[in-house]
């Protein structure tokens, strides 16, 4: 309820110019605190912006979701594993066609076949603990923000999903 509650909630917050970079950033950094999982992001140089016109709460979110699902995902595979292994979460972030491109991929379990198509479905999860609403708020924001959010299999074996925001331009 508290979640869905804080969702409605985010409609009410002002957009404004955010640097997309240093928001992913500042997330990496506060997801970066585990021994057997590396958070990777290849920074920009300072004078880099991704600049987008979005509701900075409901960004941070999409984030802290996507990179608390692939922790999550990778802890959970390595408690199942005899002699764990260290585990990858791998954040990019891409510039095409007028959008900025986020990637979040890592090298966990992955998605059941299966499993794909109901994602983003509300109250759908594969966990133990949780209301499943965590894809599909994301789903909602990203497309409230006038992007999309897509997933597919990881180049790491685990999970990839990427969301888009139109880039800021000036009018």
């Amino acid at each position: 309820a508290s979640e869905f509650s804080s969702f409605t909630k985010s409609y009410s917050e002002t957009p404004q110019v955010v640097d997309l970079h240093e928001l992913i950033l500042n997330q990496k950094n506060l997801f970066d605190t585990h021994d057997n999982i590396k958070v990777l992001f290849p920074s920009w140089s300072d004078e880099m912006k991704a600049e987008v016109y979005v509701r900075k709460g409901n960004i941070v979110r999409v984030l802290m979701n996507l990179l608390s699902n692939a922790i999550q995902a990778i802890d959970s595979s390595e408690k199942e594993a005899s002699q764990p292994a260290l585990g990858y979460v791998r954040i990019a972030l891409e510039f095409e066609n007028g959008f900025y491109i986020v990637k979040v991929d890592d090298n966990g379990p992955g998605v059941l076949p299966q499993n794909v198509e109901k994602l983003f479905n509300p109250k759908f999860t594969t966990k133990t603990s949780g209301t499943g609403l965590g894809l599909a708020i994301c789903r909602n924001i990203v497309q409230q923000e006038g992007g999309s959010i897509s997933y597919s299999p990881s180049e790491l074996g685990g999970a990839c999903f990427t969301f888009s925001i139109p880039a800021y331009t000036e009018s």
